[in-house]
């Protein structure tokens, strides 16, 4: 139990940032083609778009992550909480 704690204690979110950040590049880009955008018309504008939304994506699911590993330790810190009250 103490190296799956260690384990969500060092958990820094990457994996589910880099996850998220290429579902949400794979989904704009595929969204934009499919509803009629052509690569001769894209712009500028667009390229920011697409940066600014994908980096957004990589932030929030690294959030998520680090969330996620903060909400196993609590739990793993309730059950030990629990074997200690059981033992006494």
């Amino acid at each position: 139990m103490s190296a799956l704690a260690n384990r969500y204690q060092k958990a820094c979110g990457c994996t589910s940032g880099k996850f998220l950040m290429s579902a949400t590049f794979a989904g704009i880009v595929v969204f934009y083609f499919v509803s009629g955008g052509h690569l001769s018309s894209v712009r500028l504008a667009h390229i920011g778009l697409l940066a600014g939304l994908t980096v957004l994506a990589a932030l929030f699911g690294k959030l998520l992550g680090l969330l996620w590993a903060r909400w196993r330790l609590l739990k793993i810190a309730a059950r030990i909480d629990a074997i200690v009250r059981t033992d006494l």
